[in-house]
This record gives C-alpha cells, sequence and structure tokens, in this order.
C-alpha cells in the first residue's frame, strides 16, 4: 500500500509537470545536437609493431628484455620528432594549412606531438626453472588524430615507416657497441691470463726447479 501510495504520488507530480519536463528534454536535445555538429570531428590511425624473437640479441637474458626495448622505443621516439623531421612531416602531409600563417614552428611541432600517442604491449611470460611468470615486452602500438582521416593515415604511416627504421639503426649501433665492449673485454682477459700465466712461469722457475737442483 505504501509503494503504491508513493507511486501516484510521483505520478501526480509528472503530470503537473510534464510541460517543465517536456522543455527540459528539448532543450539537452537542442543543446546536445548544437555542440555535437559544431565539434570538429577528430579521426584516429593506429599502428601496431611486434618485435619477433630474432630481432631481439639471443645473448640477452630475459630480465634485460624489457629494458633493453623500452630503450629502443626511447630512442625511437626521440629520433623520429625532433623539430627538423616533425615540421619535415608537417610539410609533405600539409597538416595544419589553417595554422601555418598563425602559430609559429615550434607550435606547430608541439601540437603534432599534442596529437601523437603511444603505448607499450607486454605479455606475461613465464621464467622457467619454476620462477614465477613476469611481463615481457613485446611491441608498441601508436596513433595519430587529425581531422582529416586521410592525413591521419599518412602520418601514421610516415610514422611506422620511421620506427622500423630507426630501430634498425639502434639495433645496429648496439650490435656495434655491444661487440666493441666484448672485444675490450676479450683483449683485457688475455692480458690478465698472460700475466697469470708469467707469474706462475716465474714462481715455479723459482721454486719447483729452485728445489730440484738443491737435491
Amino acid at each position: 500500500m505504501l509503494f503504491e501510495a508513493e507511486l501516484a504520488q510521483y505520478i501526480n507530480i509528472a503530470k503537473r509537470g510534464k510541460k517543465i519536463i517536456l522543455i527540459c528534454i528539448l532543450a539537452s536535445l537542442i543543446i546536445g545536437s548544437a555542440i555535437a555538429f559544431s565539434i570538429t570531428p577528430v579521426y584516429r590511425a593506429q599502428a601496431t609493431l611486434y618485435y619477433l624473437s630474432a630481432q631481439i640479441p639471443e645473448a640477452m637474458l630475459i630480465s634485460f628484455v624489457n629494458v633493453w626495448l623500452e630503450a629502443a622505443v626511447q630512442f625511437v621516439q626521440s629520433s623520429i620528432f625532433t623539430r627538423d623531421k616533425c615540421l619535415e612531416i608537417i610539410k609533405e602531409v600539409n597538416l595544419y594549412p589553417a595554422l601555418v600563417d598563425k602559430l609559429t614552428a615550434d607550435d606547430l611541432v608541439a601540437q603534432m606531438k599534442d596529437h601523437f600517442g603511444s603505448e607499450n604491449m607486454y605479455v606475461n611470460a613465464s621464467g622457467g626453472g619454476g620462477k614465477t611468470t613476469e611481463e615481457v615486452m613485446t611491441g608498441v602500438k601508436f596513433y595519430f588524430e587529425d581531422a582529416s582521416p586521410k592525413k591521419a593515415f599518412e602520418v601514421a604511416t610516415i610514422l611506422a615507416s620511421a620506427y622500423i627504421d630507426n630501430y634498425r639503426k639502434f639495433r645496429e649501433s648496439f650490435a656495434t657497441v655491444t661487440s666493441s665492449v666484448l672485444l675490450d673485454e676479450q683483449y683485457r682477459l688475455k692480458a690478465d691470463i698472460a700475466k697469470i700465466d708469467q707469474t706462475l712461469s716465474e714462481y715455479k722457475n723459482k721454486h719447483v726447479h729452485g728445489t730440484q737442483d738443491t737435491y
């Protein structure tokens, strides 16, 4: 009975204020439609790049894979989003034609960077030997947004190619540095071994052979 009484009160209130309710609904629809049509649509072009196991140095321990790949992403993005490279892409794709004469070059570069986003991807992988499962980086996905779907796609395509090229440069540079370090370490170990052999030889000549001469 109490529920029915309350329901009846709500119905009476709705009947008395139906004009106000209809006006509010109509105003909301008009305002929402005006905002929707006044906002410039933004299109997003997204790309995903995966790292193949063959691209990762075999001698690298799994615990260092994430650090190495995250460093690669930072190197790639810092190489792509230099001031000159951004201005080159803006000119090539004709980005922001209405803003070119209004904004400085630095502001245009900042505008482009604001429309870019990236995220590293990880998967759970077993550490082996009873070790706990840990996340291993498998790739990176990024996007670029623009009012023109064609330009968003063109910029994303350029960025994808730049990602691949700069990742290759990072890998080659890393391999060169690693080889140089290993070679230096090899020379150092050889020199240390030679010193140890010389010390042993002197010790034998002094003590072992010297003792034999006494007898």
